[in-house]
């Protein structure tokens, strides 16, 4: 049977492989300058070393793990995005606990 688009984006969040699944996507940053900032409001920092795998809704970092700990900022964002958000802290939580 073949895996959802929830399912992947689990997957692939959960082992840290880069994905794309509609308007979510995960990827490997080597210089974290380099990771766009979307909406994600300028209070909020962004990792200073790299790599690091970041998840992001559309334009806008959501999520990141960096050296051995994931950072999910608290912000709301639209009703997609924040399914993108739950979804990806379901995906960490089981990560975690993994």
């Amino acid at each position: 049977m073949a895996l959802t688009g929830r399912d992947r984006i689990m997957r692939d969040i959960r082992n840290q492989k880069a994905f794309t699944v509609g308007n979510v996507r995960g990827e490997w940053i080597n210089q974290p300058a380099d990771i766009e900032r979307g909406q994600l409001p300028r209070d909020v920092e962004l990792p200073e070393w790299g790599p690091v795998f970041v998840v992001f809704s559309y334009r806008t970092p959501i999520a990141w793990w960096c050296g051995d700990t994931w950072t999910m900022p608290t912000v709301k964002y639209s009703a997609t995005t924040t399914n993108h958000q739950r979804v990806t802290a379901q995906a960490v939580a089981a990560s975690v606990t993994a």
